[in-house]
């Protein structure tokens, strides 16, 4: 592992408005496991065993006969014991977790939960809907992720909480396009404020073209062809241009399953968000199925398991078109010749920059 000297200069090449001479033990501590994860180097060539655990008891032990990939992965289909420990699958169940170590060790560990095949799934991405981020605006972006530890967006651990209550039977599933090296700090962060789930994480697998400019669709298609007779809850922020292509187009291609998309309007609850995005997608999707709002509250007392997707006193006024469009002072502010502009945040970097972070982060 790197030393503290050098995961600090390594850190310190992200934060740009946060002085490494400010920072107290937290900020160190988050700043050297995110960069860190910079150090992470995929293992090829290497045996995989895995063992799992339900309640104490071995349900699964299994090496696999090939070695593991040149970007460190493995993928084949086991059999678990299902000596009464494993449940049937069938019907509307709770997801049953699955403790997973690897090669005898302690230090190599996840949770797999095992879905049945009716119920309802809901799907989330992380930043700006689960984790205040600001990835439209780049320096905050990374000093959020670099320098300050990682926090909820407004009272969404109280949202995912009652929905946990309110069905225990829900799957709840993280699907991210965040690199896979960072996978320890989000997997952390949302199993401290949010109930557990699995995770969908951008691989180092970049061998085609859809795993490396379209993984969040890849990943999406494979968990619906997978449940083919579970409701799926899409929930994400208008900031991400992929979740505004990808979760209308799932609706489209599996008819029936998509019983709600919730999307919160980043630019009418943040002024420093002055990144277009496009609602063109939405236009042929029921209307009843889908519902943009601005706050953690407007989610509240929302019937999803029984077709319920709007909260009727949150407007909606949905145009099929581009959104967020500069005007002429947006543009005139941007590039610093327009009057005032300080209370917006808008700049030109928060345009240009904006892809190169995004790049960074594949959110």
């Amino acid at each position: 592992m790197p030393s503290n000297d050098t995961l600090d200069s390594t850190a310190d090449k992200f934060i740009s408005n946060v002085p490494m001479s400010s920072y107290n033990q937290s900020m160190y501590d988050q700043s050297r496991n995110m960069s860190g994860a910079f150090y992470v180097i995929p293992q090829a060539n290497v045996t995989l065993g895995i063992q799992g655990y339900i309640n104490s008891t071995l349900v699964l032990n299994v090496t696999y006969p090939y070695l593991t990939t040149e970007v460190g992965e493995v993928e084949g289909l086991v059999q678990l014991n299902t000596s009464g420990m494993v449940m049937a699958g069938t019907g509307k169940l709770a997801p049953q977790p699955v403790q997973l170590y690897s090669n005898d060790t302690l230090m190599s560990n996840s949770t797999a939960y095992l879905v049945s095949d009716n119920g309802t799934t809901a799907i989330f991405d992380i930043d700006d809907i689960l984790r205040f981020t600001q990835i439209y605006v780049p320096k905050a972006g990374l000093d959020n992720s670099f320098a300050y530890p990682f926090r909820p967006w407004d009272n969404m651990p109280e949202v995912l909480a009652n929905w946990a209550k309110t069905d225990p039977t829900t799957h709840f599933h993280y699907l991210t396009t965040t690199p896979e090296q960072f996978t320890r700090e989000y997997m952390d962060f949302i199993f401290k404020y949010y109930p557990p789930g699995s995770f969908d994480i951008r691989p180092f697998n970049f061998t085609t073209v859809a795993q490396t400019f379209s993984i969040r669709r890849v990943n999406l298609i494979r968990v619906f062809q997978t449940f083919p007779q579970r409701k799926f809850v899409l929930v994400a922020d208008t900031s991400n241009s992929d979740v505004m292509q990808d979760y209308p187009e799932m609706a489209t291609l599996f008819p029936g399953q998509v019983s709600c998309i919730l999307l919160r309007n980043t630019s009418a609850t943040d002024p420093d968000m002055f990144f277009p995005y496009n609602t063109t997608g939405f236009q042929n999707v029921d209307n009843s199925t889908y519902m943009f709002f601005r706050t953690a509250e407007d989610l509240q007392g929302i019937d999803f398991w029984n077709g319920g997707c709007r909260n009727a006193s949150v407007p909606q006024n949905v145009t099929f078109s581009y959104q967020q469009i500069p005007t002429a002072k947006d543009i005139a502010t941007i590039l610093g010749n327009g009057a005032g502009g300080g209370s917006s945040g808008i700049r030109l970097g928060a345009l240009v920059s904006s892809v190169v972070v995004g790049l960074f982060l594949l959110l």
